[in-house]
Parts: C-alpha cells; sequence; structure tokens
C-alpha cells in the first residue's frame, strides 16, 4: 500500500463525522423547508388564491411556486421566500420556524379562520 492510499484513507476516516454532520443538517434543512412550504400552500389556499394569482403578486414564477409547495424545492432563495411572505402577508420567521409555541398547553383559537378575517368580520355592522 502506498502513502498516499494511507493518507486519503485517514482523510476519509476524519471526514465521516463532518460529512455525516452535514447530512444531518441538510436533512434538517429540507424538512424546514417542506414545513414552510406547507404553511404557503395553506395560506393561499385559505385566501382562495391560486398559483397564477400568487405569481402576480409576489413576481415568483408559478412553476416555483409549485415545487416549494410539495416540498420539490429546498434551496430557496431569501428573496423569493420574502416575496411569497410578503405576498400572503405571513410573518417570515413564523412561516420558516413554524408558530412560537405550537407545542405549548395553549389551546387554538376557537375558529380555524385567521384573526384577521374573524376580526373583520367582527367589525362588520
Amino acid at each position: 500500500m502506498s502513502s498516499t492510499n494511507v493518507l486519503e484513507g485517514r482523510g476519509r476516516t476524519r471526514d465521516a463525522p463532518r460529512v455525516a454532520e452535514k447530512k444531518q443538517r441538510s436533512e434538517r434543512f429540507a424538512a424546514m423547508a417542506h414545513a414552510a412550504g406547507c404553511r404557503l400552500l395553506g395560506e393561499r389556499k385559505a385566501l382562495g388564491w391560486s398559483q397564477r394569482k400568487l405569481q402576480d403578486l409576489s413576481g415568483v414564477d408559478t412553476g416555483t411556486i409549485s415545487r416549494i409547495e410539495k416540498g420539490q424545492q429546498v434551496e430557496i432563495s431569501t428573496g423569493v421566500f420574502m416575496s411569497l411572505c410578503r405576498s400572503l402577508r405571513l410573518d417570515p420567521m413564523a412561516t420558516w420556524f413554524g408558530p412560537r409555541g405550537a407545542a405549548s398547553s395553549n389551546p387554538p383559537p376557537e375558529s380555524s379562520e385567521r384573526p384577521s378575517v374573524r376580526l373583520k368580520a367582527a367589525q362588520r355592522p
């Protein structure tokens, strides 16, 4: 065995934990992107908007919107994500990381409607 092969073998062994950690981070990121896409889809549907309407308001192509909503596009630029959130009037941090206290013991609101919809309905004469 040559000294080059020995060194290469050692390098792979030392790099194995880093590679595993990188893969784990990548998988967590993909899961977060998928969850954010589901939240974007849910809000778009709740508003009764088509992907075309969201495209018109956000400037993001319908193909990109579709891939994000399905969790097929893991790498989402900040500009695209912010534009979608702005158009849907969503908090980007809550959309990406999930609502704060999702695992807390706070009871869910009585209505499944967005708070802004409930507020507008309550203000009607």
